[in-house]
């Protein structure tokens, strides 16, 4: 592995006791890893360039020069560009060990799932030093799918139980899409009733934003687009038009356009897109190809439980629901199913056939700084530094556009004045403009309700 501005270091050859590891007592401490001594793990420089801060850029740019605590959580923060830096460096896709003892630096960084996922993959390196990620993730599947199926089935059955409270027009649907979740669940093949090109779509962005290649991955992108066109919705004819752009995109010549069906089109993008898949050696993007194509050909597939998938699909009903308290059961339901973000099980179920560098990548992910609109841009929220704020990309997520009185009542004061006081730090060093940061520091207060102490801008550096 090698990359540019490195940092080699060796570490002292320090056994852990078996029993340790048997009863999940691990302690992260860079000492304990077992780590033969003439291993070495490479550690990139961090780019430490910096300018005033005047815009939302330069508000984020502060984490590559210091550490900088989400506003919400407390968590220190990653920047973009230190994870492209940690990519580049081959860190992702070495061996276990070495992955684990540079994920000690980001101990700190890392929300508890995650960390509690990279603890079992810590714990593997003992056994399995030289496998890789995506290898240590197979096998802990089995074991954490069992536990994960003990705790999402009950549910589905609750939601199931639901289905005489649900009205006549729609009971037959809502109890379809219970049926298939289990299908989902269990791993069965089913025959799915339509092509859910939007959830398609969802699903490949979400794989895509850790390949490593960013050309061939916005080509995957550019393909799958076509398939939320309405032509494909039935709700428009098929034309020689549309039909000779989608021969374009994919690159194929000698085709008459006349003779193509709507399902002809769609298979030819999800062939293309397949195709660039097997370029990057990505099998779950190969997976997620070869799944969509058999539902289009009304074929029997196996696809992988997703609590959004059955979320989306449930909201799209509940509005046609009657009964509030029926709706509040199964929004209640839907917030019990454990999630890749709540549970190390999910997690690991989720990445059963994803590649090393979506597995790392996905670790660090929710640690991302991203800008925060204090006031939503929903609700008229200006696009201002006096409006922003830096959050992890977990609980900006989270948050999305409600109301932040009520959403910070979840976490410590104390994390909200570590965020300012960073901030004022930055004044103290001329960073950062007095007034900019008042301004800022009001937005915060009037709509979280929390008071902001800012005696430490009167005090000397």
């Amino acid at each position: 592995m090698q990359c540019p501005k490195i940092n080699i270091f060796s570490f002292n050859n320090i056994a852990l006791k078996r029993q340790n590891s048997v009863n999940n007592q691990y302690d992260y401490s860079r000492n304990k890893l077992f780590i033969p001594q003439n291993d070495v793990f490479i550690k990139s420089s961090p780019d430490i360039s910096f300018t005033a801060i005047m815009s939302g850029g330069d508000l984020k740019n502060l984490v590559n020069r210091k550490k900088i605590h989400c506003i919400y959580c407390g968590r220190p923060m990653l920047s973009n560009k230190r994870i492209d830096e940690l990519k580049k460096s081959g860190i992702f896709s070495a061996p276990i060990r070495y992955f684990a003892q540079e994920m000690f630096n980001y101990i700190d960084y890392l929300h508890p799932t995650e960390k509690e996922v990279l603890k079992k993959i810590t714990l593997m390196a003992f056994d399995y030093p030289d496998i890789h990620l995506s290898e240590a993730i197979k096998k802990l599947y089995f074991k954490a799918n069992h536990e994960l199926l003990k705790e999402q089935v009950p549910i589905l059955n609750q939601l199931y139980g639901l289905s005489h409270k649900i009205p006549q027009n729609m009971r037959k649907h809502y109890q379809n899409l219970i049926k298939i979740s289990r299908y989902r669940l269990e791993e069965k093949s089913y025959i799915p009733d339509n092509f859910n090109a939007k959830e398609f779509i969802y699903k490949t962005k979400r794989i895509c934003s850790s390949v490593k290649d960013s050309h061939l991955a916005s080509k995957i992108l550019k393909l799958s687009e076509p398939l939320t066109h309405p032509i494909f919705m039935d709700k428009m004819p098929l034309n020689n038009k549309f039909a000779e752009k989608i021969l374009k995109l994919c690159n194929v010549r000698d085709v008459d356009s006349s003779k193509l069906t709507k399902k002809d089109l769609q298979l030819m993008l999800i062939d293309e897109m397949r195709k660039y898949a097997e370029i990057l050696n990505r099998a779950d993007i190969i997976d997620l190809c070869d799944t969509a194509s058999k539902t289009i050909e009304r074929k029997p597939v196996k696809v992988k439980f997703s609590n959004k998938s059955l979320a989306r699909s449930l909201w799209q009903m509940l509005d046609e629901i009657p009964n509030n308290k029926v709706k509040q059961k199964i929004l209640s339901l839907l917030h019990r199913l454990p999630n890749s973000e709540t549970s190390t099980n999910a997690f690991i179920a989720k990445h059963q056939f994803a590649d090393s560098e979506a597995i790392a990548y996905n670790l660090l992910r929710p640690s991302i700084v991203t800008i925060e609109h204090i006031r939503p841009k929903s609700l008229n929220g200006a696009n201002d530094i006096a409006n922003y704020a830096l959050s992890c990309e977990r609980d900006n997520g989270r948050r999305s556009n409600g109301d932040l009185s009520m959403f910070v009542i979840q976490f410590s004061k104390k994390n909200h004045q570590k965020y300012f006081d960073e901030l004022i730090d930055e004044v103290k060093h001329h960073n950062l403009d007095k007034t900019t940061l008042l301004r800022m520091i009001k937005a915060f207060q009037k709509e979280s309700g929390v008071i902001i102490d800012t005696s430490k801008l009167n005090s000397k550096v």
